[in-house]
């Protein structure tokens, strides 16, 4: 073999080789780019909607609103979307806090003018604003104390697209935080009312301001008691149950702290063995995790709670 031929096959097969190896390089490259571009996709995709979680993210105990509920008609998505655009938006004000019920403002009901429709030449300052404050339909948040009252008002005033809770309501470690009724305008279209919290560490003077406000407030529309998912329906919780039943307040059930749930059989049984689901009355129960973790990648259930409020409030056309 002559030594032209010897040299041109060595250049042949190294020019072969490198373009093996160039081909594998390229397609590995190429490989790589397509996953990274998938995963910056993805990454874009829950950045431009943080709500979107894929459907197998959702926990399973969050059917159970809908399976507790069949007597209810389930909220059209349109209703949700008006109803999240209300509350994200909403300017939400803190107006006042009584510690007993004299001190409520605008506690004088409007039938105090009984032969006369209110006439601003007539009606002193004091009265204008006792019927003005009137106007705004309120609900009431109960429950035991550190069951997420606070967390709650907070979870239902924070944008959904926000990933940090909001501080509308302070929130403790302390059991019994909470002293007074403490009341918020949620977009000058309605009131809520965070409660002291009934149980350990409440006092009696807590207790009369509440119960005085669900049998006396005209104003009050609706009462939302909170239960802890993960603890049981104590003797206190029933107590309260049965006495805001025979008075005849209006009043769902929105169970907290469902990412803390680990057995749902055994939440399940709980449930339907406690007669919340046989009172004439048929309170929607709710069922909500106040913060996020990896079973609950978002606050769940807190749009079901913001439609049953506004609907409660007469504000769904």
């Amino acid at each position: 073999m002559s030594q032209i031929y010897k040299r041109y096959v060595h250049k042949s097969t190294a020019l072969i080789q490198n373009i093996v190896a160039n081909t594998k390089t390229t397609t590995l490259v190429t490989q790589l780019s397509v996953e990274k571009a998938k995963k910056k996709v993805l990454k874009a995709a829950f950045k431009k909607k943080p709500n979107s979680w894929p459907k197998e993210r959702s926990p399973n105990w969050l059917e159970l609103n809908d399976a507790f509920n069949i007597h209810y008609g389930k909220p059209t998505d349109s209703d949700i979307n008006k109803v999240n655009r209300f509350f994200n938006k909403a300017k939400v004000e803190f107006e006042w806090c009584a510690a007993s019920f004299d001190d409520i403002p605008g506690r004088k009901p409007k039938t105090s003018f009984p032969n006369v429709e209110p006439d601003n030449d007539i009606l002193s300052k004091n009265e204008r604003e006792i019927t003005s404050i009137n106007t705004l339909p309120e609900v009431i948040f109960l429950g035991g104390t550190n069951v997420g009252k606070s967390s709650i008002l907070n979870n239902i005033t924070t944008s959904r697209v926000s990933k940090d809770l909001g501080s509308l309501a302070r929130v403790s470690k302390t059991t019994g935080f909470t002293k007074t009724l403490n009341c918020y305008n949620v977009g000058n279209k309605l009131r809520m009312i965070d409660s002291p919290g009934y149980g350990f560490s409440s006092s009696k003077e807590q207790g009369k301001i509440t119960l005085q406000y669900l049998l006396e407030r005209e104003q009050l529309v609706r009462c939302f008691l909170l239960l802890a998912g993960d603890k049981d329906i104590n003797s206190t919780d029933n107590m309260m149950i049965r006495y805001i039943h025979e008075h005849g307040v209006p009043f769902e059930v929105v169970f907290t702290k469902m990412d803390k749930v680990r057995d749902l059989d055994k939440f399940k049984k709980k449930v339907t063995s406690s007669g919340l689901m046989d009172l004439p009355t048929l309170p929607r129960l709710i069922l909500t995790n106040s913060i996020t973790s990896s079973t609950s990648p978002k606050r769940f259930g807190i749009d079901l709670l913001r439609y049953t409020i506004f609907q409660s409030c007469g504000l769904i056309s």
